[in-house]
C-alpha cells in the first residue's frame, strides 16, 4: 500500500460545495490510482517481453474452444482472442500505442477503443478510426 497526500485547488467554486467537490475528487482520484497502478504493472510485464524473441502461449485449453466458442493466447509478443460468432474472428487485446487493454467499442462490434487514450481501430481492416492524426495501427 501507498501513502499519498494529494491537495486539489479549485478556483471559483463556492464555499459551501467545496467539501462536496473535494470528496468527489478524492474517490475520482484514488479510483484512478488503483486502476493506473495495475494497468502500469501490466504494461511493464509486457514491455519486458516485448523485447524477447517471439514466443507462443496459450492462455485457455483447446477444450474451451467448444465449450465457450472462444480461446485467449498469446502470439509473438501479442495477445489475441479467437471466438466464434457467427463465424470466426481473431482480435487483439492489446493496443500497440502504449500497451494498453482494448475495449469493445459502444459503437461497433468491429471497432476497438483503447481506454488509455481513446484510439479506436477497426477489426476487419486493421485502419485507425480516430484519432485521424495517430501514426499507430491495429497489430494483426
Amino acid at each position: 500500500m501507498t501513502d499519498i497526500e494529494a491537495s486539489f485547488y479549485f478556483s471559483g467554486v463556492l464555499e459551501e460545495k467545496v467539501g462536496q467537490l473535494g470528496e468527489a475528487m478524492l474517490r475520482l482520484y484514488t479510483r484512478l490510482w488503483d486502476e493506473d497502478e495495475s494497468m502500469m504493472r501490466e504494461r511493464q510485464r509486457r514491455l519486458k517481453n516485448r523485447s524477447g524473441r517471439a514466443q507462443e502461449k496459450i492462455i485457455g485449453e483447446v477444450a474451451d474452444l467448444k465449450s465457450d466458442l472462444h480461446i485467449t493466447f498469446e502470439f509473438d509478443r501479442q495477445q489475441y482472442e479467437l471466438r466464434f460468432e457467427q463465424s470466426w474472428r481473431l482480435r487483439p487485446l492489446i493496443c500497440s500505442h502504449l500497451l494498453g487493454p482494448f475495449e469493445p467499442s459502444e459503437q461497433s462490434d468491429s471497432i476497438l477503443r483503447c481506454p488509455w487514450h481513446g484510439y479506436q481501430f477497426d477489426v476487419e481492416s486493421g485502419a485507425r478510426v480516430s484519432p485521424l492524426t495517430a501514426t499507430c495501427k491495429l497489430d494483426s
